[in-house]
């Protein structure tokens, strides 16, 4: 493989790597309010000092 093979290859990886990294962070943010919100209502029951 010469140097230009190998360097289209390693961009091709790079940006394959970052439009992952970009959809993994979208959907994390997503769904992070929705579980903190979820977190936030089971955490006050869970404490709850009455039965």
């Amino acid at each position: 493989m010469d140097a230009r093979a190998r360097g289209a290859a390693t961009v091709e990886y790079t940006v394959l790597v970052g439009a992952v990294a970009l959809c993994a962070s979208v959907a994390l943010i997503g769904l992070g309010v929705a579980f903190l919100e979820s977190f936030e209502q089971v955490r006050g029951l869970v404490l709850y000092p009455y039965p």
